[in-house]
């Protein structure tokens, strides 16, 4: 047997600068923006990203060369409407989605870095706000950049909006549109991720959230006859109907051509506004829309919550409370068996699983992991993973 030297003993104390959470956040995210973009990595992983910006940037650059060929015939019927220009590059924005943005959470969960990350002053919310802002940021690239540029090349070919008012208008009206893009993407992509530590998996989790429902919904609305207003729920259709009703327009398939009837915008963006509402703890703003816009309470998302099941997940009491105000169902069963009472055990908030108790919630039903109790203890145990 060999002998044996201890150079040190134990653990030091930190005696480098503390920056606090807000450096931990734009650490987290800068250095995530670099692993999604290939940035100081090998070759290979800068392959996807750069298919898909050469693609997202294809059709603008394709627009842009006509502007400059055949210069006036652009300003007539060549010339796609602003919001159009998100269309074009859908192609990237799902390959994005599918193929770069799951290496945000992926990569930890497969290299053991999460729990790690949350021994620093990170919590779960902070480092899932780096990790969103990250891929918010990445995917705002082959989003925006291609309108963008469309837009200050056609200003410069003098075939852009006129006037510097109308200008400006149209840039916001992009910027808006894009962050609804990017947002709704990036929580696709990183709500499949957060499931497997294998990219592929959740690749292939995001390409069925994304084709699988859009199939089911227009087979019901073409082939089956269903009210066209079920395209709200078709994924690949709403982000960009929300950017064609941003600039005050609406495409074709949210038209029927039969009646002249238009899915209404109010039921475009009602259900989307309630549910950040409710997540976001925006009590204000969940009243109004309650009690003035009679925004549905109990409308149902693919996976069976409701806004009851934001409110008990992001713990706001005054959320909850004027959420069962209204009579939101407290029993109804997400697809997992879950309930808004377990969900808010399962996220340790004592305010709101108070007050779903005191509304009458059940806690003999149970999921996977049992009942609220179990779900209770259980996550108190292994909060690390939360």
């Amino acid at each position: 047997m060999t002998a044996a030297e201890i150079f040190d003993r134990g653990y030091r104390m930190f005696d480098g600068e503390r920056a606090g959470v807000g450096k931990a956040v734009r650490s987290v995210a800068w250095h995530t923006i670099r692993s999604i973009l290939g940035l100081g990595r090998k070759g290979r992983h800068k392959v996807f990203p750069i298919i898909v910006a050469v693609v997202a940037f294809l059709p603008s650059i394709g627009f842009l060369a006509l502007s400059v060929l055949i210069g006036d015939l652009m300003e007539g019927e060549l010339q796609p409407e602003y919001w159009e220009l998100f269309g074009l590059p859908i192609v990237a924005v799902m390959l994005f989605a599918t193929l770069v943005a799951p290496e945000a959470i992926v990569r930890d969960r497969r290299d053991g870095m999460l729990r790690l990350y949350l021994s620093t002053p990170l919590t779960a919310p902070t480092y899932l706000a780096a990790k969103f802002a990250a891929v918010m940021t990445s995917m705002a690239i082959v989003v925006a950049g291609p309108a963008l540029l469309y837009l200050a090349a056609n200003t410069i070919q003098g075939l852009g909006p006129d006037g510097f008012a109308n200008w400006l208008e149209v840039a916001a009206k992009l910027l808006l549109s894009s962050g609804v893009i990017v947002v709704f993407f990036a929580a696709v992509s990183l709500g499949a991720a957060s499931v497997t530590d294998r990219r592929a998996f959740a690749s292939v989790a995001v390409l069925a959230a994304l084709f699988g429902v859009s199939i089911v919904v227009n087979i019901s609305v073409e082939s089956i006859g269903a009210s066209r207003t079920l395209l709200v729920l078709d994924p690949l259709s709403v982000p960009l109907e929300t950017a064609a009703r941003i600039f005050g327009d609406n495409s074709d398939g949210f038209t029927d051509f039969d009646t002249g009837e238009v899915v209404p915008t109010g039921l475009v963006y009602g259900g989307t506004a309630l549910w950040i509402a409710a997540q976001k703890g925006h009590a204000d703003c969940l009243h109004l829309m309650i009690n003035q816009r009679r925004a549905p309470v109990d409308q149902v998302a693919r996976d069976g919550r409701t806004p009851i099941y934001a409110a008990a997940e992001g713990g706001n009491p005054a959320c909850v409370r004027l959420l069962l105000d209204a009579k939101a169902d407290l029993e109804r069963r997400r697809h997992d068996r879950s309930t808004p009472l377990i969900v808010a055990a399962v996220f340790g908030r004592a305010d709101a699983v108070e007050l779903l108790l005191a509304a009458g919630a059940r806690l003999r039903p149970r999921d996977a992991d049992g009942t609220a109790l179990d779900n209770a203890r259980k996550h108190r145990s292994s909060a690390g993973d939360y």
